[in-house]
């Protein structure tokens, strides 16, 4: 009987350490599919990025081949096909296209980056269009006026365009506030407001989103800029470009690039509280800052700010030659936004005032000081952090337009001020340009 219960219980011991192999051997199985599952999605993701920027390589072959002549072109019944010394490859194509009313040339290229062999092969379309005038090499910034001499701008007010160019729509999306006293617009367009905001619709016919949006790949890359000036001797404000603007409401999730100042004494608008606005993470005290941000829900996050110190030349100085907390009139935002695969990559640059101070718009990025961000809280590019990354799906530009129709207003400015302003313009010689995938020269 002894020797009989020792072999049922040496069975026993048996049967379970067969089970216990058995779940050993699954968990095994399963930890081995999650990693190769997270290893190639990783791996998918940074081939789809390379070959992005292998598409973007073929744009600046067929634009500097065209360039060379003005005749070298692509056609798709004979691209050009060049492999890398890595193994990957584009195939670009390029055509002259017309387009609008008046007819006039574009330069059109459509380049795939194909990165990696066999299964794991990655390709990423890329498309560029510019204005054949104005096709520039790449890397080097755009002309100022075009082929009449006329300044290339989209400023609302036609008055200080020559010819009359006014590209810029009179459809102004005026959001109210609690804290506005006059709002209004003149009869050559200028917006003139206090504590609210404006989304701008761009003329498709010189600023296309939808067609920049859709030749892309459904990423979206612009530049904007606005001439800004102050309300009167205001303690709190928070002025400058938005973007990314989701509705026409007063609490619109968007981006902002903005001056701002916060005095020592409390401010309970929502944008500089210390509950959801500015002043939470950035204590300005007295300062102006440059600050980029996003808005959800109505809470403000700083994404990266810098001091407006005296060699910006921005902010007025007193008598003893100490600088105010006050902005000098008409300085220059640029604010440059770059979709690709890991997120919205953002550049902020800005200009002193220059006489004269209005009337004109100045592409020639030279001509700016590009921000360099002394906090971030997301990350950058490199170091020093000239250019921000942010991911978050909010905006990002899936479904930005079905055909030719956009589904949210993208693109806008904001004045928020603490003080009366009534009858005051804020902004002027506001500017829009279609960034591309590739730099160099832009759509107008």
């Amino acid at each position: 009987m002894k020797n009989n219960r020792n072999i049922r219980q040496k069975g026993a011991v048996l049967i379970t350490l067969i089970v216990a192999i058995v779940v050993i051997a699954l968990s095994g199985s399963a930890m081995l599919y999650f990693s190769t599952t997270s290893t190639f999605g990783e791996l998918f993701t940074n081939r789809q990025e390379r070959a992005y920027y292998i598409g973007e390589s073929g744009i600046n072959y067929a634009l500097q081949r065209y360039l060379a002549d003005k005749t070298h072109l692509f056609p798709i019944s004979a691209p050009a096909i060049k492999t890398l010394s890595s193994g990957d490859q584009f195939s670009v194509t390029s055509e002259i296209v017309y387009k609008g009313s008046p007819a006039e040339a574009w330069l059109v290229i459509k380049s795939t980056g194909i990165a990696g062999t066999g299964w794991l092969t990655t390709r990423q379309l890329v498309t560029k269009e510019i204005k054949e005038a104005l096709a520039m090499p790449p890397g080097m910034a755009p002309p100022t006026t075009d082929a009449s001499g006329d300044p290339i701008g989209f400023d609302e007010n036609t008055t200080t365009q020559p010819g009359g160019f006014n590209p810029l729509d009179d459809s102004w999306s005026i959001v109210d506030s609690d804290y506005t006293d006059a709002i209004t617009i003149s009869d050559t367009g200028d917006l003139s407001f206090k504590g609210t905001q404006a989304m701008i619709n761009l003329n498709p016919l010189n600023v296309n989103l939808c067609d920049e949006w859709t030749n892309n790949g459904n990423y979206l890359s612009y530049i904007l800029q606005a001439k800004i000036t102050n309300s009167s001797n205001a303690q709190h404000f928070l002025v400058g470009i938005s973007f990314r603007v989701k509705d026409n409401s007063e609490t619109s999730d968007s981006y902002g690039f903005s001056l701002f100042r916060y005095d020592t004494t409390n401010c309970n608008r929502v944008w500089c509280n210390n509950e959801n606005g500015i002043q939470r993470v950035l204590t300005a005290d007295r300062k102006v800052y440059a600050v980029l941000w996003k808005r959800i829900s109505n809470v403000y996050t700083v994404l990266a700010y810098t001091e407006m110190v005296d060699s910006f030349n921005i902010v007025e100085k007193d008598n003893k030659g100490n600088l105010t907390g006050q902005i000098k009139p008409w300085p220059t935002l640029v604010v440059r936004i770059n979709e690709r695969v890991g997120g919205n990559y953002m550049k902020a640059y800005i200009k002193s005032p220059t006489d004269p101070a209005t009337g004109y718009v100045d592409w020639n990025i030279s001509n700016f000081v590009p921000i360099t961000w002394t906090y971030t809280q997301s990350p950058c590019s490199s170091i020093p952090c000239t250019e921000v990354v942010d991911n978050t799906a909010r905006f990002r530009t899936s479904g930005f337009c079905v055909g030719t129709t956009q589904n949210w207003p993208e693109v806008g400015i904001h004045g928020f001020y603490d003080t009366n302003c009534n009858d005051c313009q804020l902004f002027d010689d506001f500017g829009a340009s279609v960034l591309g995938t590739a730099g160099g020269g832009s759509q107008y």
